[in-house]
């Protein structure tokens, strides 16, 4: 038998030590879901005014009267398919003190264990992403838990090509996380910032959140002008200090942590069959995995039979039942063909 024998391993991005556990392998140690940017159940969106969620897991937050389109792009940096990219469409170039815009992404309580939060044996964050913008200048990265707590630091994009960031937030021995289903972390990329964002100093070790700190040192803005675009892809949160390579996972594996959260359902109709009793049609759905709670349901696409209007039932983390509001006014059975269900964060 051979044995190989090294001093040091090094991240090939970084060049930093790697700690490797050969018993205990780091698979899924990215906690972000959907950091490559594979999974867009819901479609590229044109010309959106308010807060949305673009691509899976992440949302864009916006309060700046910003018009703006999200897209799952194929400008990407080496070793990507897809990114993130947002692109003006109505600017705001001189916010007033409340505006903001940001994307941000949440991940569960169960999650986020591993970094020992609140507690003596605290551990280190590290956020690694990939950025491409023609806005260059200094950016928010914030961090905050579920106690209100939160720490920030600056990023510097110096030009116009796709570049890795690492960010290093310090450990917190205070304000342990729920180990539960609800929030538990939030990342949020700040890309316009009013005064009432930037004004204070900023957190860069952890404290109670105050609104004046979150952004304060960020002097770009990303909705300055119509001409002004954005992309991230790569995101990856990793206990400990070192930023490793970016884990790869397949669009199964991505799709299925997705849907956890988010379920569209547009492959073909569903058929609704007659209940005897009360002589209403109803129909059983289940979800391809468990999603985190008890969704909202949305039909998007529906047949009507005879006005009788379909309606979502009893719903559960592993499915529903489609029903009609009223009892059939004639013989053909209604169906339903698209429909979301929601159980985001």
């Amino acid at each position: 038998m051979s044995t190989l024998k090294v001093n040091t391993i090094n991240a090939s991005t970084s060049g930093q030590a790697v700690d490797v556990d050969i018993k205990n392998p780091k698979s899924f140690r990215n906690k972000v879901i959907n950091g490559g940017m594979l999974v867009n159940q819901r479609g590229n969106q044109s010309s959106v005014t308010t807060s949305v969620y673009g691509l899976d897991r992440f949302k864009v937050q916006e309060a700046a009267d910003v018009t703006y389109d999200i897209n799952q792009s194929t400008d990407t940096p080496d070793g990507f398919g897809n990114s993130f990219h947002i692109d003006i469409q109505g600017a705001q170039a001189s916010p007033s003190a409340s505006h903001f815009m940001q994307l941000m992404t949440a991940l569960e309580g169960f999650d986020v264990q591993d970094f020992a939060k609140g507690t003596s044996g605290a551990k280190q964050y590290t956020v690694s992403f990939y950025v491409k913008t023609n806005v260059t200048g200094n950016y928010a990265l914030q961090i905050t838990d579920d106690n209100s707590r939160s720490c920030s630091q600056l990023y510097t994009v110096s030009d116009t090509n796709w570049n890795r960031y690492t960010v290093t937030f310090p450990a917190d021995t205070t304000g342990a996380i729920d180990n539960d289903n609800s929030e538990g972390l939030r990342l949020t990329w700040h890309l316009l910032v009013g005064t009432d964002r930037s004004s204070g100093t900023m957190n860069t070790t952890w404290a109670a959140t105050t609104t004046a700190n979150i952004a304060a040192g960020q002097n770009a803005n990303v909705a300055s002008s119509t001409s002004n675009n954005w992309y991230i892809t790569g995101v990856q949160l990793e206990v400990g200090s070192v930023a490793t390579d970016f884990e790869h996972l397949s669009f199964a594996d991505e799709l299925r942590r997705c849907q956890r959260y988010f379920y569209k359902y547009d492959i073909g109709g569903i058929q609704m069959n007659l209940n005897r009793t009360g002589g209403r049609r109803t129909a059983n759905v289940y979800f391809p995995t468990t999603m985190r709670d008890n969704g909202t349901v949305t039909i998007t696409t529906q047949f009507d039979d005879g006005g009788a209007t379909i309606e979502a039932d009893n719903i559960r983390t592993y499915g529903f039942i489609f029903k009609q509001a009223s009892s059939s006014a004639s013989n053909d059975a209604p169906t339903v063909s698209v429909f979301e269900v929601s159980a985001e964060l």
